[in-house]
């Protein structure tokens, strides 16, 4: 009797693990561990901002957002038949480490597929930046000349950039 019940709970062990293992491998966000570059979906981004900078000064950098779908059919904030936005959410700038938790900041409607960003940093180390972006195309479709529905296409990405802060000279 005894002999059962452990291996009742070798199985049930075994099937959780397994189911752990299939939700993990069915995730559908890729990102790539490139320090400039992340991509999801089809919604990628580009970093322009420095590697190596130094602190109490300010940098300038933008962040520019590319979709080959979405792209081709309309520019962000342009169109009202098919309407397209992208919301970027940065998250604070901290200091890197093996447990890094974003926070995330107020969204931001971008006007365009870029956003200029302005950073200082108070003391030397590795930081990460970057945030996180929707990028959703909203298609009407019309009877006559009345909207009945509507479509939402959405994709999304994760950006982490690690910038390395050394002391002013």
């Amino acid at each position: 009797m005894y002999v059962m019940k452990e291996n009742n709970k070798n199985n049930q062990l075994i099937y959780l693990l397994l189911l752990m293992i299939m939700i993990g491998c069915n995730s559908k966000e890729e990102r790539i561990d490139s320090n400039d570059e992340q991509i999801s979906n089809t919604l990628t981004s580009k970093f322009d901002f420095p590697n190596e900078v130094y602190t109490n000064r300010k940098y300038k950098g933008r962040v520019t957002f590319y979709n080959p779908t979405f792209d081709t059919i309309v520019e962000p904030r342009i169109d009202t038949v098919k309407f397209r936005y992208i919301i970027y959410k940065p998250f604070e700038t901290v200091e890197s480490d093996e447990f890094f938790l974003p926070v995330f900041k107020d969204s931001v409607l971008l006007e365009n597929n870029t956003i200029d960003i302005e950073l200082e940093f108070n003391k030397p180390g590795v930081y990460n930046i970057g945030g996180a972006a929707r990028d959703v195309l909203m298609i009407g479709y019309y009877s006559g000349n009345i909207r009945d529905s509507v479509r939402l296409r959405e994709n999304t990405v994760l950006m982490i950039k690690k910038v390395i802060v050394k002391d002013s000279i």
